[in-house]
């Protein structure tokens, strides 16, 4: 979810929303055991959740892209008669709405965020989980992973965070995808060209070199301002999108100072020098963009994230019905995809909360193998049916039909707690595969992604700093006349670091490291 834009967002959830319909895991419809399904757990309703009228909590959304305004639909129907609990939702018209509220004091039941945690982990604004799960649903047993990453330095976890998987998850669930960043290529070009081989980061420099001899008019490659630089990232096995930390021998590290960094740099400069990439595209302030680009038929490779190359192929409109085809094969040959996804959003139950047992017992059944299929998937015989084989839904609805999606809540509503290793790769899918391949290089290390300082924390300075220097520095390197010019260029900038404090900043991270590991190993 790192530095994804609004609209990358909505579109990424829009696709989880009918993703997550068309996929069942592994084991399909008889058998399978959905991610975090040990987390639920068999809910008892509470004496108020029993009675004949359901109970209504206040939910403010803290997203403001969140396209469902309100309870209805039959998914919420379905939800409030299994929970006994219907959500009044309110969802937030800008950042600035919840720390107002919580400065105020004014809060509703219940708060479903990715900011602002900290500030709700706090005994005097939110109930803590262990203590209403102790007190009103023992039988509610979320797993060891999950309460090492959301407790706090009091020991208490106050929520417990969506889109995480634990390695257990990920090894139930093969089939289960992640979101890497992607290569789209022209495949009409490459026909032309007579289809070379595309088998490493090699061929595609000599293909780049190709379609700039025949296509003088045509961009070789673009890169996204985000993605683009996490998919190559990814080739050199550079950690990416959810952590710039590696660990090697038991020390963690920045990612300057990874053995293949330099590498990285060598390779993007490289294509510059050679005009493979244009020095417009380092500018770029958005990520839309080298959208504009490869929509209009000025580009032959963009490398983006798989959502995006689906969403833009569905728009192109080109004479000679022109697609980008994703590769699935990673590149290079240290290819990783890296995760150190702590989780994304999670529901917090305030101290103005009119009914906590309700509360926490609609969390455990959100979180159970039930309540994530009702919510992200829908209604089987509804919404889905399952396929042939019995491992995939098939969708009963259009499938990009957001005004019937959004009028239901398919997919949204199961945010609120899923398991990232739910969305499952869906072989009809062509971007199924890429996210498919890319998992199986993942390496999970959630450990890495709780070694956040504080912003305002000495290291949290040195941490701004240095992004501030590289976004700077890094461009130089890009951009050098030279490969020499570019390794100098390289060092300087980690002399730079350097002077701002990198040292400094790696001590805390390895000092913190020793104090997280010990939760994941329980």
């Amino acid at each position: 979810m790192q530095q994804m834009g609004r609209k990358k967002r909505v579109n990424s959830f829009i696709v989880i929303g009918m993703m997550v319909s068309l996929l069942s895991a592994c084991s399909g419809n008889s058998s399978s055991e959905s991610p975090a399904a040990n987390a639920g757990g068999q809910v008892t309703p509470s004496e108020s959740t029993s009675s004949k009228e359901p109970v209504e909590l206040s939910v403010f959304v803290n997203h403001p892209w969140f396209p469902v305004k309100d309870w209805s639909g039959s998914i919420p129907e379905m939800i409030t008669e299994k929970t006994g609990v219907k959500l009044k939702v309110t969802v937030a018209a800008d950042d600035k709405q919840l720390p107002l509220m919580i400065a105020s004091g004014d809060l509703p039941d219940l708060v479903f965020t990715s900011t602002n945690l900290d500030r709700l982990a706090d005994p005097a604004v939110s109930y803590s989980w262990n203590e209403l799960i102790e007190k009103y649903a023992p039988d509610f047993k979320p797993d060891q992973d999950r309460i090492a990453i959301n407790t706090e330095t009091d020991g208490n976890f106050y929520t417990i965070r969506n889109n995480f998987a634990t390695q257990a998850e990920w090894d139930a669930n093969p089939n289960a995808s992640v979101s890497p960043g992607a290569l789209g290529i022209r495949q009409d070009i490459m026909d032309a060209l007579g289809k070379p081989a595309l088998n490493n980061l090699q061929d595609l420099e000599n293909i780049l070199g190709q379609v700039k001899a025949k296509y003088p008019d045509m961009i070789p490659l673009m890169l996204d301002k985000n993605w683009g630089y996490y998919y190559l990232k990814q080739q050199f096995g550079i950690p990416t999108i959810t952590t710039d930390l590696y660990e090697k021998d038991g020390k963690v590290s920045y990612y300057i100072n990874h053995p293949k960094s330099l590498d990285y740099y060598k390779y993007i400069n490289s294509l510059y020098r050679n005009e493979y990439i244009t020095g417009e595209n380092f500018a770029f302030k958005d990520t839309l963009r080298d959208n504009d680009y490869v929509l209009k038929g000025k580009v032959f490779a963009e490398a983006d994230n798989t959502n995006d190359i689906d969403n833009m192929n569905s728009q192109i409109k080109l004479d000679n019905n022109a697609k980008l085809t994703q590769l699935v094969k990673p590149l290079g040959s240290d290819a990783k995809y890296y995760n150190a996804s702590v989780g994304w959003s999670g529901v917090y139950i305030t101290k103005e909360n009119k009914n906590p047992e309700a509360s926490i017992k609609f969390m455990q059944y959100m979180f159970s193998e039930e309540g994530q299929k009702l919510g992200l998937w829908g209604i089987e015989g509804k919404h889905y049916k399952w396929n042939n084989e019995g491992k995939y839904p098939e969708l009963l609805y259009k499938q990009g039909d957001s005004d019937y999606i959004n009028k239901e809540g398919i997919g949204f509503w199961g945010l609120m707690s899923n398991s990232a290793a739910i969305d499952i790769a869906d072989p009809n899918i062509e971007s199924s595969h890429v996210k498919k391949a890319a998992k199986d290089t993942m390496v999970l290390v959630p450990a890495l992604g709780l070694l956040v300082p504080k912003s305002d924390s000495e290291e949290g300075v040195i941490l701004s700093k240095l992004k501030e220097m590289i976004s700077t520095e890094e461009v130089r390197i890009f951009m050098s006349d030279s490969e020499e010019s570019a390794v100098k260029a390289y060092n300087d900038m980690l002399a730079k670091a350097e002077q701002i404090g990198l040292s400094k900043y790696e001590a805390w991270l390895n000092k913190k490291y020793e104090e997280v590991k010990p939760l994941f190993q329980k």
